[in-house]
């Protein structure tokens, strides 16, 4: 899919100036604000193409794909000579052929039109045709310098054929051309590991706002076996993006590696399975086994265990084993929070409740604790305190779906359908979720609103071609008054 290799932008600066405001919400991991902030920098700088490739990638990356072909068709139907709107046309699609046509237009209408050339490097390289992606992406970047994206493809077509030196000297000339995008530093750092330390810090200076160097750091000292030093790093990027779960389990390993249970080895072998667990669950978890055996004082194999149990969808197996990390330790943070929402999950909301109310005390900045403990209280009968809690989360985090829709459950289980309607109704006009919008019709449905509810639907349908939308929109608007 072409959508897909234009994926790495959702972290990649795209010019040489600092950095705007929606990719320092996209570092730290909060793509549903950053989506928000995009659209305003596009009502702003309406010409400001990298903010459309942001809008585009972010759109996707937020499952409404259909929403971002339909508006950039409509933008190349108002612009159809301008080869930008045919650039942006094709990067919307994820079909080969298609986006390779609309990037051609762009190139017939402007042969020297670098980005155009950018995106027939990702059709390239795509569909396999490295030669030909080199060659792309090297006419994009002599046409623009500061086309991030045309160098990271650049280089990672010379490093996939095999030419790790070409792609060093690939990367050492991004960072010249754009000392204030992340991308280069971070491919230097990999390629030359013997200067990933000072590669990392002169990046970490030109973009003191990304996270992923001090968490590139941290991963140093630990491969290291510098537990503090890796612990200081970690917390500067939790800092930067506290709700990161990956950095919060780097933070663990660093703890592990002071207190004296891990050593390096064990770090090395732990973070290897947590890949493995991304890929297969099955194995992951027959191979935690002897790291249990190994490494007894430590929470987390247990923790890794119970996450790919839960993946397999044995609960019960998950339990047993988070049990047996908080005999080791009662106060741990992460297996307090696995615990409590697993428990929570599979309806032992007594045995969750104590467990998310310390977990959401330790981490009060982590959106899903706090809706877990909401909920948690809700169910216990106290619905009082869990709308209050969720009132103040939703307050906090206005573009976060997941807090106005737990939110809108709760008042609407206490009663009050009517202001779940229209806490939903405000929250849709702010956030792109779909799943804002089904709560939405729900809610219409509910309190009698009923063509209300079927133009929602029908506009499910225009984005997604769902007939089942367009169903239910029909069977609504038979009950309408």
């Amino acid at each position: 899919m072409i959508a897909a290799v234009f994926a790495f932008l959702l972290w990649s600066s795209t010019n040489a100036n600092a950095a705007p405001r929606s990719e320092e919400l996209l570092w730290s991991g909060r793509a549903t604000e950053a989506l928000s902030a995009v659209r305003e920098e596009l009502a702003t700088r309406p010409r400001d193409i990298a903010a459309h490739e942001r809008h585009i990638d972010l759109l996707i990356h937020l499952g409404q794909t259909e929403l971002a072909v339909a508006t950039y068709r409509r933008n190349l139907e108002k612009h159809p000579d301008d080869p930008d709107a045919h650039y942006l046309i094709g990067r919307t699609l994820a079909d080969p052929e298609l986006a390779s046509k609309a990037y051609l237009n762009g190139l017939t209408l402007s042969p020297t039109h670098a980005r155009s050339h950018m995106g027939m490097g990702a059709v390239y390289r795509a569909t396999g045709k490295l030669t030909q992606a080199e060659t792309a992406y090297d006419k994009a970047v002599r046409l623009d310098p500061t086309l991030t994206e045309a160098w990271l493809g650049l280089w990672q077509s010379q490093d996939a054929a095999g030419r790790r030196v070409d792609a060093i000297a690939t990367a050492r000339s991004a960072i010249k051309a754009i000392p204030a995008a992340s991308e280069p530093y971070l491919a230097l750092s990999i390629f030359v590991p013997e200067e990933a330390a000072s590669t990392l810090l002169q990046g970490q200076k030109a973009l003191p706002k990304d996270p992923r160097f001090p968490a590139a750091l941290a991963e140093l000292q630990l491969s290291k076996g510098d537990g503090k030093a890796a612990e200081r790093a970690i917390r500067q990027a939790l800092v930067l993006a506290p709700e990161d779960k990956s950095f919060q389990r780097a933070l663990m390993y660093a703890k592990a590696l002071v207190d004296g249970y891990l050593d390096p080895t064990g770090v090395r072998k732990l973070r290897e399975q947590e890949q493995l667990l991304a890929e297969d669950p099955r194995t992951a978890e027959l191979r935690y086994a002897g790291l249990i055996e190994a490494y007894p004082k430590s929470v987390l194999p247990r923790l890794g265990r119970a996450h790919a149990f839960i993946k397999q969808g044995q609960q019960k197996d998950a339990v047993t084993d988070l049990i047996e990390a908080r005999k080791i330790s009662e106060t741990d943070i992460d297996v307090q929070a696995t615990l409590g929402l697993l428990l929570l999950e599979i309806g032992q909301t007594a045995d969750a409740k104590p467990l998310l109310a310390a977990a959401v005390a330790a981490r009060p900045e982590d959106p899903s604790l706090v809706i877990g403990n909401a909920q948690a209280l809700a169910k216990t009968g106290n619905k009082a305190d869990a709308r209050k809690q969720l009132a103040a989360a939703y307050k906090k985090w206005p573009l976060d779906a997941r807090v106005a829709l737990a939110f809108a459950q709760v008042v609407s289980d206490s009663g009050d359908r009517e202001e779940a309607y229209f806490i939903l109704k405000e929250a849709s006009t702010r956030l792109p979720d779909g799943r804002v919008v089904i709560a939405l019709v729900a809610a219409a449905t509910d309190t009698g609103r009923f063509t209300e509810a079927a133009d929602l639907l029908d506009s499910l349908y225009i984005q997604t071609q769902n007939d089942t939308f367009k169903d239910l929109a029909t069977k609504l608007r038979a009950k309408a008054p």
